[in-house]
């Protein structure tokens, strides 16, 4: 988080009378307080709207996010929507070897923008297009998969009736 944009206080210099409004613009003084932030935010949102602050002021105070931090966000919301006990969430807390919901977030989006990333690199070198990168080599993973599930098989040839 170091890379983030500190706030810093205006220096601009205003009237007094216009001194209460434009104070601290850009710093907040409530701290962790959520209501405090709450009304730091909504006079925020008053100063742009009678055009004290401009939006672009407003942006630079928020930093961008990544690839990887909006894909948690989604993973997230998604992952919160699944109960505790529910056998999606078990599957991907056993594939993931955590059942705390950010950690696996933060974990999935972690692949899947690695996994991305490697796509492109291999639709560069292959020099097809996505649709081909996504299932190329699918049918060898699919042939081994059906292989194995089939010697897995217990009621498969000679499992059931050799006795």
């Amino acid at each position: 988080m170091s890379n983030l944009p500190k706030r810093m206080k205006n220096t601009e210099k205003v009237q007094a009378s216009q001194q209460a409004i434009r104070s601290d613009i850009t710093s907040n003084p409530a701290g962790s307080s959520s209501a405090a932030t709450e009304a730091y935010l909504r006079g925020l949102k008053l100063r742009s709207d009678l055009g004290l602050l401009d939006a672009s002021e407003i942006k630079s105070l928020v930093p961008v996010e990544s690839v990887e931090e909006q894909l948690t966000r989604r993973i997230l919301k998604k992952l919160n929507r699944l109960g505790d006990h529910s056998a999606e969430f078990q599957l991907v807390a056993r594939t993931y070897g955590s059942s705390d919901r950010l950690s696996l977030a933060q974990n999935m989006a972690k692949r899947f923008a690695s996994a991305a990333a490697l796509r492109n690199v291999t639709q560069l070198a292959l020099g097809s297009d996505m649709a081909s990168v996504n299932t190329f080599g699918q049918d060898l993973m699919d042939a081994n998969m059906n292989s194995s599930a089939t010697r897995a098989d217990p009621m498969g040839s000679g499992g059931a009736g050799a006795v």
